[in-house]
């Protein structure tokens, strides 16, 4: 079903995401698509979850890849809680869960907490942003560098795991 379903997106996007300056890309061999401007929006029970923009995704197998890309993280009154800028990232579809690579940048509506790193993973079923590689992270209150981290897209609760330090501002 979801296979289906990441199917029926992909060719909506196809024929939704042609813009008439651009021309559109060849179709790769060996199933390999190539889709520019896309946008995905992954929902449950009718509960908005998070919307992913990219300026381009590649399916590959029973992964997604994307480049220059944004996700807006939306919380359980289905407001906007954060938003999660990268380079590059993959979703796993049978999972659902998405890692991100190269500048990646998380800003917080809550506090306007940004957190920067080089690479996290977002664990769709227990709603948990975490990366295991040096973190920075500014806050209204100050500074805290560290290495790993983990939280919930809303950051009501944030760990940073090794060698912290920081100050305040």
């Amino acid at each position: 079903m979801k296979l289906m379903r990441y199917a029926a997106v992909l060719i909506l996007l196809i024929f939704s995401g042609c813009d008439q300056k651009t021309p559109e890309p060849s179709l790769p061999v060996r199933g390999e698509q190539e889709i520019y401007r896309v946008e995905i929006t992954q929902s449950r029970f009718n509960r908005k979850i998070w919307k992913l923009r990219a300026m381009s995704i590649r399916e590959n197998g029973d992964t997604i890849v994307f480049y220059r890309f944004k996700v807006s993280f939306f919380g359980p009154d289905e407001k906007l809680s954060s938003v999660l800028r990268a380079d590059s990232g993959r979703l796993y579809k049978k999972t659902e869960d998405m890692e991100a690579y190269g500048n990646v940048k998380i800003f917080f509506l809550r506090d306007s907490t940004q957190v920067y790193t080089s690479h996290i993973i977002y664990e769709s079923r227990k709603r948990l942003i975490k990366g295991d590689r040096e973190v920075k992270i500014l806050t209204p209150d100050g500074e805290i560098l560290g290495k790993g981290f983990v939280t919930d897209p809303e950051m009501k609760h944030i760990k940073i795991y090794g060698k912290v330090r920081g100050h305040g501002g």
